[in-house]
């Protein structure tokens, strides 16, 4: 698939969002609407709608679902001068997060973070002193005039304000502005545009720190994180104040509280990961069941110690390679749920994992289910955890679990299209038996409403009829939404079908017909989708 195509299908929405939003046929049906778009010329800016998320720790990240007009533009730019983009790239060789354009879960490919830990013990070989350090708030910062700054250097950027060709970074940071209606401060995390452009201005304060210390130091830059290595604590004490002219010099600050310089004896991996890879669970059943309540115990006493709620996840994501037999299920769903309940940046591993094995016939307690849904769902709605709202009802629509009518009127009120549209599906579907509400989807049926942060549910659901709408004059009258409807383009698909993390080889075999309580080893039988999205889900920018 062409870059363009690929942007627009895998490199658009942000990874945290349930399966069932997609923008595959933004790319598919491209040649039916793309002629009518590039006519139009100058296209509006745009809002986009904040979808706040859980991180590790308990703090939050705000994403982006960016409206698909400025981000067809900004992405068709890229695209069109990615050649000198990766030409940029390759002025810095310390640079270990350089986006490339290959198959995979996004439209880009960047090393994993994790992958990197055998990187830094080598590159630290024979030196003394280590300085570590990052950039704070890295995306959120970035003023996208600098983007031209990075690419053709401050003067030339300045010199030359217009936005052609021969300074294209002028182009990009006026697309970069009209995602976010015409503001130049920070870069949406959501789209693999961002990291794109992010990494341009990474390069550029590479090329500096280079200039100011008269040569490449030992080390290495990832994404916003510095790792260089010197024998004297002084070489690194002068590199730290390279680092903070250059990050300063492109309008960012250095993370003080991140800021280090420490003796390379002390570099080290969190052991959390090292002691959770050791842990076990037997294929046997009764062993099985032992390993299980060890398993868990293991890791709320690993979070207990060192106060990061990530290793529960990667303990959850862990475990979700190994099948558990019919005859534990029980336990294992019950400190499934209390990982939900205790440790919000799980549920959307703990949402895939229900669905797989009510997928493969499990006895799902749908009781408890419910509890979980209604108990949590309330509580994150009132606190705008969007993230967690969204997951939990893609739970609903796999497990077909209803809703209370006060956890419904609990939805109504966050004013999250995302989740405003995901509960008007399973209200249209008779999962929740409580009705939308008379009358207030009503203002969202206007041309207007296309250009806001409430895109997402004036098309999805203006098209659908579920905004109270007697047709759907606002979208085709639209000079871009237009030629979308036309097209059957679509952000949401209600009727997408979820791959299960784990299913059989064979296609004929079901599992009414397998044996998941034998004592046996079963993992063989079956693909596994590791559901690998760390650097997407994950990086601290």
């Amino acid at each position: 698939m062409a870059m363009f195509e690929d942007l627009l299908s895998r490199g658009y929405l942000p990874v945290q969002l349930p399966p069932n939003f997609t923008s595959e046929t933004f790319a598919n049906e491209l040649p039916n609407f793309q002629a009518q778009w590039d006519a139009i010329g100058t296209p509006p800016s745009t809002l986009f709608e904040r979808f706040s998320v859980p991180r590790s720790s308990y703090y939050r990240r705000i994403t982006a679902i960016l409206n698909p007009i400025s981000f067809y533009y900004l992405a068709r730019d890229i695209t069109q001068y990615w050649a000198q983009i990766q030409a940029h790239y390759a002025k810095s060789p310390l640079s270990k997060s350089t986006p490339v354009i290959a198959g995979g879960l996004r439209a880009i490919t960047i090393p994993k973070f994790s992958e990197l830990y055998e990187e830094k013990i080598t590159a630290a070989a024979g030196f003394r002193y280590a300085l570590i350090t990052d950039v704070s708030a890295f995306f959120p910062t970035i003023y996208t005039h600098v983007i031209p700054w990075a690419l053709h250097t401050k003067a030339v950027a300045k010199a030359n304000k217009a936005k052609i060709p021969v300074v294209f970074g002028n182009i990009l940071d006026g697309r970069s502005m009209g995602v976010q209606d015409g503001q130049t401060i920070g870069l949406p995390i959501g789209p693999d545009t961002s990291h794109i452009l992010a990494e341009t201005v990474a390069v550029a304060i590479d090329e500096q720190i280079i200039q100011t210390l008269g040569g490449v130091p030992r080390g290495f830059r990832y994404v916003d994180d510095f790792f260089f290595f010197f024998s004297k604590r002084e070489e690194a004490e002068r590199a730290l104040a390279a680092v903070t002219r250059a990050v300063s010099d492109y309008q960012l600050q250095v993370n003080a509280s991140k800021t280090r310089i420490i003796e390379t004896k002390e570099l080290v991996e969190e052991s959390w990961k090292y002691a959770i890879k050791r842990l076990s669970v037997s294929s046997a059943r009764r062993q099985q069941r032992d390993d299980i309540h060890h398993y868990f115990e293991s890791l709320f006493s690993l979070e207990k110690r060192f106060k990061d709620e990530s290793l529960v996840k990667y303990g959850v994501k862990q475990i979700s390679s190994t099948i558990i037999k019919k005859s534990n299920w029980n336990i294992f769903e019950s400190y499934l749920l209390k990982c939900a309940y205790g440790f919000p940046n799980t549920i959307q591993v703990i949402a895939h994992i229900l669905s797989t094995y009510q997928h493969h016939g499990y006895p799902v307690d749908k009781d408890a289910v419910f509890r979980l849904c209604n108990n949590l769902i309330a509580a994150s709605a009132a606190s705008d955890h969007h993230g967690e709202v969204a997951w939990l009802l893609w739970v609903c629509k796999q497990l077909d679990i209803d809703l209370s009518a006060t956890v419904v009127d609990e939805i109504e009120r966050m004013a999250s299209p995302v989740c405003t549209l995901m509960l008007l599906d399973l209200q249209h579907a008779g999962t929740v038996t409580t009705p939308p509400a008379a009358g207030a989807l009503t203002q969202y049926a206007a041309a207007g409403a296309l250009q806001s942060a409430e895109w997402l549910l004036a098309y999805e659901g203006g098209r659908r009829h579920w905004l109270g709408n007697a047709d759907t004059n606002f979208i085709d009258n639209h000079a871009h939404f237009g030629p979308l409807r036309v097209a059957g383009v679509r952000f949401y698909d209600e009727n997408k079908v979820v791959p299960p993390i784990f299913d059989f080889k064979t296609p004929a075999e079901t599992a009414e017909d397998f044996d998941f309580d034998t004592d046996a080893e079963i993992e063989e039988e079956f693909d596994f989708d590791e559901m690998d999205e760390e650097y997407f889900d994950s990086s601290d920018v």
